[in-house]
Order: structure tokens, then C-alpha cells, then sequence
């Protein structure tokens, strides 16, 4: 299977929180329509174990210079499997940064999840998962192996 979703509008968050990114315009879906995909909790069951090339990226904003750090993590039930960082120290705040990451998962139930969590640490702004012309935010998932 091979699946891709985006965020099609802004998404405010908690500061300095873990939130489930709220994916919701499906892109591509080889099962067909949304097929595997959770809307009310956002994630993604391929519904076959093997191997899976996971990507995604989140466009952390504060709408200020303020942004002090952020992260993504993808996860597999739950349980994250990697972890991308920005930190901009206390000295080096930026209003704005994308942050990319490319994992391999073995999912070993049919039943097994992948979904994704940002972070994002700022001084005063409201943080968000921000949009930009349908651009943004993104994750895509493929099998590559059993």
C-alpha cells in the first residue's frame, strides 16, 4: 500500500505540547478513498505488516519572532520512532522552520498505526502547524518490503 495526506488549513496547537497533527485532505490512497485512514484520531493503518518507508513534514510557526524550538515525531501505536529537532536557543528565535523526517517501520499486525506529533516551544505567539496555498504539512507512507 501507499498513502499520502496533507493539512489543508492552519492548525492551531498548545505551546511547548505534543499534538497529533490533524491530516486531512487525502492525496493518494492505493486501498482506494479513505480506506486505512482514522479521521477522528489521525492515523494511518495500512491494514498489511511489512516494511514502510514513512516521511513527513510540518511547517512549525509562532506568527512572531519567537519560535524557541520544535520537533516531529513519527509514530508506530504510539510509540515514537524517531525524532527531528530545531532548537533555536534562547538568543536565535525565528518566526518560522519545516521539519523533515524520513523513518523505516516494520509493522509487524495488520492492525498496527502510524501517525504524527509536533512540538512547538514559543516566548508568547500561538504556535501552529501553518499553511500556506495547500502547502505545508505532509505525510506520505509506502511499503517497501514484508
Amino acid at each position: 500500500p501507499y498513502f499520502a495526506i496533507t493539512l489543508s488549513a492552519q492548525q492551531n496547537i498548545s505551546d511547548a505540547t505534543e499534538t497529533v497533527a490533524q491530516f486531512d485532505t487525502i492525496d493518494l490512497n492505493s486501498r482506494g478513498g479513505s480506506t486505512g485512514w482514522d479521521s477522528t484520531n489521525y492515523r494511518y493503518t495500512p491494514g498489511t505488516a511489512g516494511k514502510y518507508l514513512v516521511n513527513s513534514f510540518l511547517w512549525c510557526r509562532t506568527g512572531g519572532n519567537d519560535l524557541d524550538a520544535a520537533y516531529i515525531k513519527i509514530r508506530v501505536n504510539g510509540t515514537a520512532q524517531d525524532r527531528t529537532n530545531f532548537d533555536g536557543g534562547s538568543n536565535n528565535k525565528i518566526d518560522n522552520v519545516t521539519i523533515y523526517q524520513s523513518v523505516i517501520v516494520d509493522l509487524t499486525s495488520d492492525t498496527d498505526y502510524i501517525d504524527v506529533v509536533g512540538y512547538i516551544d514559543t516566548a508568547s505567539a500561538t504556535p501552529h502547524f501553518f499553511v500556506s496555498s495547500g502547502q505545508g504539512n505532509r505525510l506520505t507512507i509506502s511499503r517497501i518490503g514484508s
